[in-house]
C-alpha cells in the first residue's frame, strides 16, 4: 500500500463497512506511533501497570476546523474523554495525552471515530500486546456504558 494514500484507502474501506452495516458508530485506527530523535534514538512510551511494563497509548484527534471540517469531533472528543477517564481510573499511567490535530483522519465519517496510537516504535512487542489489551478493556468498558444509553450523541 501508498503511505501517502492510506487514509484514502481507509476511507474507501470504511464507506464499504458503512454500506454493509450502516448501524456502525465506532471507528477504529490503530497505529504505533513513531517518536525518533534526529540521532535515531526511539524513544519508548511505558508505564508501569501491575508489576509488568506497557507501553502507554495516545488517542490522536482531529477537530477537522475551517480547512476540513468534521461535524463528529465533539462527539469523537466526548468519546475519547470518556476513555481516558476510564482509563485513568483503571490503569493510571496507561494513556498520554490525547493530542488534538487539524487535520481529519477520517474521523469526520462517524460519531465515534478515533486514532489510537499504541505505543511507540521503540516499545516491544510484548509491551503494545499489554498496552492493547488494558485498552480494550477500558474500551470495552466505555462501549458497554454506551451500549446503556443507546448511542454516542
Amino acid at each position: 500500500p501508498d503511505y501517502n494514500h492510506s487514509y484514502d484507502s481507509s476511507n474507501i474501506s470504511i464507506h464499504s463497512y458503512l454500506e454493509k452495516y450502516p448501524e456502525i458508530q465506532i471507528v477504529l485506527d490503530v497505529h504505533r506511533d513513531t517518536v525518533i530523535t534526529s540521532s535515531k534514538t526511539k524513544y519508548r512510551a511505558v508505564a508501569e501497570i501491575n508489576g509488568e511494563t506497557s507501553s502507554q497509548v495516545m488517542i490522536l484527534l482531529g477537530s477537522g476546523r475551517e480547512k476540513y471540517p468534521n461535524s463528529h469531533w465533539e462527539e469523537n472528543l466526548k468519546f475519547s474523554l470518556m476513555i481516558q477517564k476510564t482509563a485513568a481510573e483503571r490503569y493510571p499511567g496507561l494513556m498520554r495525552p490525547i493530542l488534538l490535530r487539524n487535520y481529519l483522519y477520517n474521523q469526520d465519517i462517524t460519531p465515534g471515530s478515533i486514532l489510537v496510537e499504541v505505543g511507540t516504535c521503540g516499545n516491544t512487542p510484548e509491551e503494545a500486546e499489554r498496552g492493547a489489551g488494558y485498552f480494550a478493556e477500558c474500551l470495552i468498558e466505555v462501549l458497554d456504558v454506551i451500549n446503556e444509553k443507546g448511542a454516542l450523541r
